[in-house]
C-alpha cells in the first residue's frame, strides 16, 4: 500500500473544508427561504401592530444572523481540518464537519437561551 504524500493530505483537507462550507452555504440558504416565507407568499399583518412582515423579518434575519453564519463557516472550517485527517472520503469528512458543528452551534445556544 503506498504512503500518502503531504500533498495528497493537503488536497484532501482542502477538498473536505470545500465540502463544509458548501453546506454552510446551502443550509443557510434554505433557512432563508423557509423564514423569508417565500413559498407561502409573506405574512399578511393587516391586523396586528406587532406583526413583522417578511421584508422585516428577512432583514433582521440578516444582520442578526451574519455572526451567528460566520461563526457555523469558521467552526465548520476548523472541525473540517481535524476530520480530514482521520477520514479518507473529503465528501464524508466535509459533511462530518459541517453537520458537528451545526449541532455544536445549536448545542451552545441551547444553553446561552435556555432552550
Amino acid at each position: 500500500m503506498a504512503e500518502e504524500t503531504d500533498t495528497d493530505q493537503r488536497a484532501r483537507t482542502d477538498a473536505a473544508v470545500l465540502v463544509a462550507l458548501a453546506w454552510c452555504i446551502v443550509v443557510t440558504a434554505v433557512t432563508l427561504v423557509v423564514e423569508s416565507e417565500i413559498l407561502t407568499g409573506g405574512r399578511d399583518c393587516g391586523e396586528r401592530s406587532w406583526c413583522l412582515g417578511s421584508e422585516a423579518m428577512l432583514t433582521i434575519g440578516l444582520v442578526a444572523g451574519a455572526p451567528l453564519w460566520l461563526g457555523y463557516m469558521l467552526v465548520s472550517w476548523l472541525i473540517a481540518i481535524a476530520v480530514a485527517r482521520s477520514v479518507r472520503s473529503a465528501l464524508l469528512a466535509g459533511t462530518l464537519a459541517a453537520g458537528s458543528a451545526a449541532a455544536l452551534i445549536f448545542l451552545v445556544l441551547s444553553l446561552l437561551f435556555g432552550g
